[in-house]
């Protein structure tokens, strides 16, 4: 069956590193779950509102639905049961013009909302490396395209 020990000890060891992924928790479960998306998005909204250069952006935003939107987003990008519902990120933030430094500035309001709810380092670096890729799409300038619904 094994041609040798060397053949065993592999299977075994392979054997031991799935069963030691698995106990790994998902990202959902790290950052805190269901309250603690929760929690970070209620800081971040009151960050967001106490900065005098970031806040404009938002200054005419439904909160309840921004709260909403958000929590679906993190929970999606961590693996937790949820879907995201809300526009694509070039949709909503459309003819917004964000300078790259006004982006840099919400990601600091993000990182301190997640400090502030005690967020496990690791689980905010998960969350902001799976957000990292809608960078472009937010600060593009270009509004979006509009696909005309083909008519049965």
């Amino acid at each position: 069956m094994y041609r040798s020990i060397y053949q065993l000890l592999a299977v075994i060891f392979s054997g031991f590193l799935v069963s030691c992924a698995s106990l790994q928790p998902k990202p959902y479960e790290l950052f805190g779950g269901a309250e603690k998306v929760a929690l970070v998005v209620d800081y971040f909204i009151v960050e967001i509102g106490h900065d005098q250069e970031i806040f404009p952006f938002f200054a005419d935003t439904n909160v309840d639905r921004f709260s909403e939107k958000m929590i679906e987003q993190i929970c999606v990008e961590l693996e937790g049961p949820c879907a995201y519902t809300g526009d694509t990120m070039s949709r909503a933030h459309a003819g917004m013009k964000i300078s790259a430094a006004q982006f840099n500035r919400v990601v600091e309001l993000l990182i301190n909302a997640m400090e502030r709810a005690d967020v496990d380092t690791r689980a905010q670096n998960i969350l902001l490396s799976r957000l990292a890729p809608m960078r472009q799409e937010i600060m593009s300038t270009r509004p979006p395209v509009y696909i005309e619904p083909e008519v049965l």
